[in-house]
């Protein structure tokens, strides 16, 4: 499995492509690599996580692809801030703030 298939995993809602590679991009993780063991628990990989979870945390509350819809509710976006925050915070990143009423959230 390649790393952006792993990252495109972390929740069955579509995450469109582009987006796990712009986040792979930022972090210096190459998304065509295998998701090793040891790549999964790098800091890069692991903030590429948690910018992905942020994304699902302000991504439209329901999307419909392929005739299936898709739909994550308000508690789901806030475990998602959660999860990124922790792993942000695990990681010493700065840049902690309030977005959209989420206290805590990465701006």
């Amino acid at each position: 499995m390649t790393i952006q298939e792993s990252l495109q995993q972390i929740n069955l809602y579509p995450i469109p492509d582009n987006v796990v590679v712009n986040y792979c991009n930022e972090h210096g993780v190459t998304p065509s690599d295998e998701a090793t063991s040891e790549i999964r628990k790098s800091r890069e990989y692991r903030l590429t996580k948690a910018d992905l979870y942020k994304w699902l945390a302000f991504a439209p509350s329901t999307v419909s692809q392929g005739g299936v819809t898709f739909s994550i509710s308000e508690s789901d976006k806030k475990r998602f801030v959660d999860l990124a925050n922790k792993i942000y915070a695990e990681n010493d990143e700065q840049g902690y703030g309030t977005v959209y009423g989420y206290k805590g959230s990465r701006l």
